[in-house]
Parts: C-alpha cells; structure tokens; sequence
C-alpha cells in the first residue's frame, strides 16, 4: 500500500524522458490531462485504483472511471492491455526515429 505519497510525487514528477512517452501516448489517444496524469502512475509505478487515489487525493471508485474512459479510448479491456499497448507505442515511436 502507498504510504508516502509524497515521495511518489517527487518520483513521478522527476522522470522527465518517461513523462514526455506518457504526454505522447495521451496525445496520440485524445486522453484528458487527468487521465494522461492518472495513466502516468499506472505505468511507472504500476499502482492500484486505491493507491492512485490516495497519490491524487480522489476516491478510487473515481480512479476507476477515468480508467474505464481510457480503456474506451484506447479499446482495452484491462489495466495490463492499456500498460501492453503503451510499452508498444514506446517501442514503435523508438523504432520510427
């Protein structure tokens, strides 16, 4: 469970070179910047609805539904197939330059 959420706020704000591949993928997928700064934590840290939550101070059940909008968005059925399609665009754009 999180227990220092500042500590991860530091650590998400710090990573410069995996924050700009996040703003890409939710560029490329029309994500809002809520859900861009909801799927940051989701793919650097891999936390949970609750943990995620507690980072942003939102309730979980809110996490969700920002969740259930980039699955659409993305047409993704799970966190891991969001998490797969991202590690693929990283790897395309990485290939394309």
């Amino acid at each position: 469970m999180l227990t220092n959420v500042i500590q991860w706020e530091v650590a998400s704000m710090a990573d410069e070179k995996s924050g700009l591949a996040v703003n890409k993928f939710g560029e490329r997928y029309g994500l809002t910047a809520r859900e861009t700064e909801l799927f940051r934590a989701l793919v650097l840290f891999g936390l949970r609805n609750e943990e995620i939550g507690a980072m942003f101070h939102i309730a979980p059940k809110t996490v969700k539904n920002h969740m259930t909008c980039m699955m659409g968005k993305t047409r993704t059925h799970s966190s891991r197939e969001l998490q797969a399609l991202f590690l693929r665009f990283v790897l395309n754009q990485q290939a394309t330059n």
